[in-house]
C-alpha cells in the first residue's frame, strides 16, 4: 500500500551506515527508487544498476566510512539477474552491469582509499563465495538475497563472507582487527544473533511509534475477516487456492501461480484481507495466456490432451517471464488489469470456508 517506503523509515531508525539495492526495490518500477533514497537516512549503495539514461540508481557506487580510525570502503552490488526477478513494466531500459565486473572496475580506487574493503551485496551466497574466491583485495562480503542463515562467518582465502538469513529474523555480528600497516584483517570473530531466542524481546520505542502510525492508516482496510480456515494452510494448499481463484476470475481452463509469488501461510481460524496481502505482496494483475497441452508443466498437464490448446490464468510476473514459467505459451497474452489480490479476496469471501 505504501509502495516500499516503510522499510526505509524503519532502517533509518536502526542506526545503520549503508544499505544495498535489492531486486525487490524494482517491484514498483525503477523510478520509485528515488523515493526510497529520500526516505532513507543512510546512503543506498549500488555500483551496477543504472536507469535508461545511464544515471546511477543508488546514492553512490561506494563510500568510505571512518570507523574508529579505520577507513572502511563499502561497495554495493546487486545481482544482474534482477530483470528476470521483477516485473517488466516500469523497468524498461534499466541497465545491469555484471557484479564481478563492477567490483573489478572499482576495486583499485576503493582499495587506494581504504584500510578495509567490504562488498555489500544482494547476490546470494554462491555468488558471494565466487567473488571471494576470484576477486583478490576484498576483505569482507556482507551478503543477502539467497536468505542463507549461515551459522557464522565463512572464510574463503583471505575474504570473510557473512549472511544472516532473511526478514530481520537475525542480526549478524562480525568483529575484525585490522592490520593498518598491511591493510588487511589480522583476525576476526562473529556470530548470528537470533532475535527469536528472546522470550519477550523489548520493542524500540521509535520503531514502535512508526509502525503504529503506519498501521493506523491501513488497519480499517486490511483487518477485515473475509473467511475462515478449517485447518492450517501451507504453501501447497494456498497455491491450489490461488490458482482456483485465478481460473474462476478469468474463466480459463487452468490457473498457474509461481511458487515464489506466495510469501506466507495461513493458520487455522479467521482469514483477513491482511493475510491475503501478506500471502500475495506483489502488485500483479491477472493475465490470460494460451498454452498447448504438450507444453504445460507436468503439475498441470496430468490427464490433459497434449494436442489441445488450453487457456491459463496466471499473474503478470509469470506473463513477463513466460520463457521460464511457460516456455511453450503462444503469443498474445491478455492482461485483464484485475489485481491478483482483489481476485483472491473476492474468491475467498465468496467461498467463506477454506
Amino acid at each position: 500500500m505504501f509502495r516500499g517506503t516503510p522499510i526505509f523509515a524503519v532502517t533509518s531508525l536502526m542506526g545503520i551506515d549503508a544499505s544495498c539495492l535489492g531486486n525487490h526495490e524494482f517491484d514498483h518500477g525503477w523510478a520509485r527508487i528515488a523515493s526510497f533514497r529520500e526516505a532513507a537516512a543512510h546512503p543506498i549503495l549500488c555500483a551496477n544498476a543504472r536507469d535508461p539514461e545511464g544515471n546511477l540508481l543508488a546514492d553512490a557506487e561506494w563510500r568510505v566510512f571512518d570507523v574508529d580510525g579505520v577507513r572502511v570502503g563499502v561497495v554495493g552490488l546487486l545481482t544482474e539477474k534482477t530483470p528476470g526477478m521483477t516485473v517488466r513494466r516500469g523497468n524498461e531500459g534499466v541497465r545491469f552491469e555484471k557484479a564481478k565486473d563492477a567490483l573489478l572496475r572499482l576495486l583499485p580506487a576503493v582499495r587506494a582509499e581504504s584500510d578495509l574493503v567490504v562488498a555489500l551485496t544482494h547476490l546470494g551466497f554462491e555468488e558471494d563465495e565466487a567473488l571471494a574466491r576470484t576477486v583478490p583485495g576484498v576483505d569482507v562480503v556482507v551478503g543477502g538475497h539467497s536468505h542463507t542463515p549461515l551459522p557464522g562467518p565463512v572464510e574463503f582465502g583471505r575474504t570473510v563472507v557473512v549472511q544472516a538469513g532473511r526478514y530481520g529474523e537475525r542480526l549478524g555480528r562480525l568483529e575484525v582487527v585490522v592490520d593498518l600497516d598491511r591493510r588487511r584483517i589480522a583476525r576476526w570473530e562473529g556470530r548470528p544473533v537470533v532475535l527469536a531466542e528472546a522470550a519477550d524481546p523489548p520493542l524500540d520505542p521509535a520503531v514502535a511509534r512508526t509502525v503504529e502510525e503506519l498501521e493506523r492508516k491501513v488497519e480499517a482496510m486490511v483487518d477485515v475477516v473475509v473467511a475462515a480456515a478449517s485447518r492450517d494452510l501451507g504453501k501447497a494448499d494456498l497455491r491450489d487456492l490461488v490458482e482456483a481463484a485465478c481460473r474462476e476470475a478469468l474463466g480459463t481452463d487452468l490457473g498457474l501461480m509461481n511458487e515464489g509469488g506466495l510469501r506466507a501461510e495461513i493458520p487455522r481460524g479467521p482469514v483477513t484481507i491482511r493475510q491475503v496481502w501478506n500471502l500475495l505482496p506483489f502488485d500483479n494483475t491477472l493475465v490470460r495466456v494460451r498454452v498447448p497441452g504438450k507444453a504445460l508443466p507436468p503439475r498441470l498437464a496430468k490427464g490433459l490432451d497434449p494436442g489441445k490448446v488450453y487457456t491459463v490464468a496466471t499473474n503478470s510476473f509469470v506473463a513477463d517471464h513466460l520463457e521460464r514459467h511457460l516456455p511453450g505459451a503462444l503469443e498474445g497474452a491478455e492482461d485483464s488489469g484485475i489485481p491478483l489480490r482483489d481476485a483472491v479476496v473476492d474468491w475467498v469471501r465468496r467461498r467463506g470456508d477454506l
